[in-house]
């Protein structure tokens, strides 16, 4: 009996690690008949009654990712731990926010910065639609409030989409706005069409609706392959690590990029990613680490604050502030931009992307974003982690 039970127990492991192994990838690899394995425990957080309450969430049964019908149910009540009260912490009033112990981020501005005081804020993100989801009701209420709005963006949200032939490149004198090293160590250099079509997009609504004053995509400019790519655009099948990891020259590249900013801007608010990257992206804990590296080289820490997002999706953060958006301004300009962003709405589904677990143990995933877990609709509440000075 005792030989079965180990022989069993050596099967299940056997199966378990190969399945593990040949099933998580990262979550843009995933092909639109995937089914994510159930009763995997991931770090994230509970909505239930408040944002910002560490628990954990299991799967309760396979679902499919991307598949029409069952998309807007993926990691909700259907599918997870999850229950149909999922987003109640949304709905709380702003007296039971401050009685839970989060600062109205107006009042730190007002404690911290004179009246009718020039304010610089500089909101730097990993790609277009990062400024909208992670704060886009903040950069509205920042413009709205007579503060100076300015965006970076690392990457133009190139990703091997719509790409043009070298033929073509050459043809109409363009150079490549895209690069990545694989994982057999090969740099790739790509233009890829959709960089440009999504920071045309960008320009529209990040002036029409956010009001931002000045929107920048970081210029790479760097000869690779031969070749100057212009842009950091990422590629399909890049590995993150080999390209942005510790240590890799185009960290290095990007961190000299970050000093320069900080220079040009001389922000008094410096707003990115959460330590975390909300749903364990790699380039947005990158865009977390160089923002901070360079904030502590250049001495910033010093002169302005740091305000990192959605700390509620963060699991290494904890929410100090947030900030109640306005139904007839802020909430309507970030909803507007939402709905004006191909890449993220879709009418009926909502915005969760799977993980991989092993490889991002503390990650967390994006929760679908709405009050209720199948409706998409603007949330009335911002959370940030305010750190600095």
């Amino acid at each position: 009996m005792n030989r079965i039970f180990q022989a069993c127990l050596f099967v299940f492991f056997v199966f378990s690690s190969s399945y593990a192994q040949e099933e998580l990838k990262e979550y843009w690899k995933y092909p639109p008949e995937y089914d994510f394995p159930k009763n995997i425990i991931h770090g994230t957080y509970d909505f239930d009654e408040w944002p910002g309450v560490e628990d954990g969430a299991v799967y309760k049964s396979i679902f499919s990712f991307n598949t029409p019908g069952n998309d807007k149910y993926k990691i909700d009540y259907m599918a997870s731990s999850f229950s149909e009260h999922s987003h109640e912490g949304y709905l709380k009033t702003k007296e039971e926010m401050e009685e839970r112990g989060f600062i109205d981020i107006k009042k730190f501005f007002r404690k911290n910065f004179k009246e009718n005081q020039e304010i610089v804020v500089l909101a730097i993100f990993a790609h277009p639609d990062d400024e909208t989801l992670l704060a886009g009701g903040f950069l509205s209420w920042a413009n709205r409030t007579g503060y100076k709005t300015n965006l970076v963006l690392i990457s133009n949200g190139a990703a091997s989409i719509d790409l043009i032939s070298a033929k073509d490149m050459k043809k109409n004198n363009l150079n490549p706005n895209a690069f990545g090293i694989l994982e057999n160590g090969t740099t790739v250099t790509q233009y890829d069409r959709s960089g440009k079509n999504r920071v045309e997009n960008l320009y529209n609504y990040g002036t029409n609706f956010l009001r931002l004053d000045n929107i920048e995509i970081l210029k790479m400019n760097y000869k690779i392959n031969s070749e100057t790519v212009t842009e950091f655009g990422e590629i399909a099948d890049i590995d993150y690590i080999k390209t942005y990891g510790p240590g890799s020259k185009y960290r290095a590249l990007l961190l000299d990029k970050m000093l320069d900013i900080l220079s040009a801007y001389n922000p008094d608010i410096v707003l990115t990613h959460g330590t975390n990257g909300e749903y364990g992206h790699y380039l947005h804990l990158v865009t977390n680490q160089v923002v901070n590296q360079a904030m502590t080289l250049t001495d910033f820490f010093s002169s302005a604050f740091l305000i990192t997002c959605m700390p509620e999706y963060n699991i290494d953060d904890k929410i100090t502030h947030f900030l109640e958006l306005d139904e007839a301004t802020t909430l309507n300009d970030k909803w507007k931009a939402v709905l004006s962003i191909p890449e993220i709405y879709q009418a009926g589904r909502d915005f969760d992307k799977p993980w991989d677990p092993f490889k991002y143990p503390n990650g967390t995933f994006m929760k679908d974003y709405g009050y209720s877990p199948i409706e998409a609709k603007p949330p009335k509440y911002e959370f940030f982690k305010i750190i600095g000075k």
